[in-house]
């Protein structure tokens, strides 16, 4: 659930229990794709413990687009408007 509330959190501007709230819906709701999320944060948070020279270089942002790419591949988040 921890995993999946800081993509919610970046795209609904909520108060802190509404996106409690609304993260376990989502892990009750879509169990499979709360795994998976789940999935590919651990696994490269296991590369990052296999190679650590990789940490400095990716950071955050390897766990973090690969989550929101999977989550709007799902079509769960919102994705962004043309302004056109």
């Amino acid at each position: 659930m921890t995993v999946v509330a800081w993509p919610l959190a970046a795209h609904f501007a909520e108060s802190v229990p509404k996106l409690v709230l609304r993260s376990a819906l989502f892990v009750l709701g879509r169990p499979l794709t709360a795994a998976f999320t789940g999935l590919v944060v651990a696994v490269v948070l296991c590369v990052y413990y296999v190679i650590p020279g990789l940490v400095p270089v990716f950071g955050f942002v390897a766990p973090a687009y690969l989550s929101f790419a999977h989550l709007w591949s799902t079509r769960v988040l919102p994705r962004p408007r043309n302004p056109s």
